[in-house]
């Protein structure tokens, strides 16, 4: 991760100075483009995982895809770790992140098989 994040600022200093003549500005909003697509990247993935198949698909590529209603019966699980609060108080953020992904994965793999 780090050496890709060294190149993209390399390529991103490189298109700055191109484009702006190597104005810090543009390089910044360079910098925020990136960030931009890396959240949608992210969102959109986010999505696809707690939505049911296609329909996150079908919100992404559909410009009117939040005005359109449809009505669906849907299961909800709602999962309540115990003692999370006092361990979030303690644990490293990094660790704790992983433990709560490894704690999805398993439990949406029992769920959808």
């Amino acid at each position: 991760p780090a050496d890709i994040a060294a190149s993209v600022e390399q390529l991103f200093f490189k298109l700055a100075t191109q484009a702006t003549g190597g104005r810090e500005m543009g390089l910044r909003n360079l910098r925020r483009l990136h960030q931009a697509i890396v959240d949608r990247e992210e969102q959109g993935a986010m999505l696809s995982r707690l939505l049911p198949g296609g329909i996150a698909d079908r919100l992404r590529l559909g410009r009117d895809g939040m005005s359109k209603t449809e009505r669906l019966v849907v299961t909800v699980l709602i999962s309540d770790v115990r003692g999370y609060s006092a361990i979030a108080e303690t644990s490293d953020p990094s660790r704790l992140a992983g433990q709560l992904k490894e704690h999805r994965t398993v439990a949406s793999d029992a769920i959808l098989g």
